[in-house]
């Protein structure tokens, strides 16, 4: 074919999936991203939880340009379209919902590698593995299987199993936040233990203090085990460095009352922030 027709040809197609991408996401204040595996449904702790749900909604002035940035990777100069890729990764998270869509109908290979390097460098997991992390990844913490695929992959090792799932529900756990925090309301027991056991490493795995508040409910668990409670002051001690018990509610209440806008958590495992009075 020649190769200003074949050119011409992955440009019409990376145009069109764009188009697809914009006519299937809805702008601010729509309804959430549609998964091709059929995402609607459950609820963000459940196994069908929604993929939108796992990323920052996009501005419609960030989804007019990422937009573009994808519409530009079928340029014809090589410096537009390393400029356009570069784009895409400073978009950050808001954006990841728009490439994967372009990469599942991008006939363009330039394009398709591009939009591969950018979901990489932003460190993108599938939605189905999502899914799987806040649906079969915690009935694997909460309720062990006695046998499953998983298990059969490290040879019927429960303990590696579960320290597997953990590890990438931490690492994951920025976008995985508001599934894990949900968590804390569910009925189960063993669920809001979970719960709470991980909110700490989260939280101070990512630096993002929207745990900090659902630890402080926990403080107030109904269940009669004081397990909850003190776990959570545990986390709360962990990230904050201050030695409240689990009983002085008031006292961690009034503390973040007075600190929550301008605390920060140090993006560090195990790291302790500076006290703060």
């Amino acid at each position: 074919m020649n190769p200003t027709i074949r050119g011409s040809a992955f440009r019409a197609a990376l145009v069109l999936a764009a188009a697809a991408v914009l006519a299937s996401v809805p702008g601010p204040g729509g309804s959430p991203i549609s998964g091709e595996e059929g995402g609607g449904g459950g609820g963000a702790a459940g196994a069908g939880a929604d993929p939108q749900s796992f990323y920052p909604e996009a501005t419609a002035e960030q989804k007019t340009a990422v937009l573009a940035s994808i519409n530009r990777l079928a340029s014809d100069d090589w410096r537009t379209r390393c400029l356009a890729t570069a784009e895409l990764v400073e978009a950050g998270d808001a954006a990841i919902p728009f490439m994967a869509r372009a990469l599942e109908a991008a006939a363009d290979p330039d394009a398709a590698f591009r939009l591969r390097f950018a979901l990489d460098a932003l460190e993108w997991v599938p939605d189905s593995t999502m899914r799987w992390l806040v649906g079969e990844g915690v009935g694997i913490l909460v309720n062990p299987p006695r046998r499953s695929a998983e298990l059969d992959e490290v040879q019927g090792n429960l303990a590696l199993l579960k320290r597997r799932t953990k590890e990438r529900l931490v690492r994951q756990g920025r976008r995985l936040l508001p599934a894990v925090v949900s968590l804390l309301e569910s009925p189960d027991y063993n669920r809001r233990r979970l719960a709470v056991e991980i909110l700490s490493d989260i939280c101070m795995e990512h630096g993002d203090k929207r745990a900090i508040p659902a630890l402080l409910r926990a403080l107030e668990d109904p269940s009669d085990d004081s397990y909850v409670e003190i776990m959570a002051a545990e986390g709360l001690a962990r990230i904050t460095g201050l030695a409240f018990k689990s009983y002085q509610v008031k006292e961690w209440r009034e503390w973040w009352k007075a600190n929550s806008e301008t605390y920060s958590v140090p993006a560090r495992r195990g790291s302790r922030p500076t006290r703060t009075r």
